[in-house]
């Protein structure tokens, strides 16, 4: 059985391949330092293109991303933030190259509460005026025009 190499990279004791005999691959854990290949691509394209771009707590970039991080098997939180808009967040693996596309959607503004309800009351000017009290004396929200 053969491995593709790209997977298994970072993974200490793990053959590149089954054709590569043990002795030649690492038995000891690589340093962030050691080679290229202790670490892997993180791309990440965003919109909006000022959202901030987190790894873990610390932020990486304002707008996209590309950049290398070391090659871990442990869960990385990759978020991405912007004023008015819901944040994205996503738990990754970087055991090989990661390229990721983020469009954070709108906050929904809150909608005010409808307006109150108004009762016009309209009667022509050579109607005479009720007895009682105008409507809109004991009706908060009536409001009597005249034509």
């Amino acid at each position: 059985m053969h491995s593709n190499g790209v997977a298994n990279r970072c993974v200490p004791g793990v053959p590149e391949s089954d054709d590569d005999p043990p002795s030649t691959q690492p038995t000891t854990q690589r340093s962030a330092d050691a080679s290229p290949d202790s670490t892997v691509l993180l791309c990440v394209q965003v919109t909006p293109p000022d959202a901030r771009i987190y790894l873990d707590d610390a932020l990486i970039s304002i707008g996209p991303h590309r950049g290398r991080i070391p090659c871990e098997l442990r869960w990385r939180v990759l978020r991405a933030i912007s004023p008015g808009y819901v944040p994205w967040a996503e738990v990754i693996m970087p055991v090989t190259d990661i390229t990721v596309a983020v469009a954070l959607g709108r906050k929904t503004q809150s909608t005010p509460p409808p307006p109150r309800p108004i009762r016009v009351v309209l009667r022509q000017p050579e109607e005479p005026a009720p007895e009682s009290a105008p409507p809109s004396s004991t009706d908060p929200l009536a409001i009597t025009v005249n034509w």
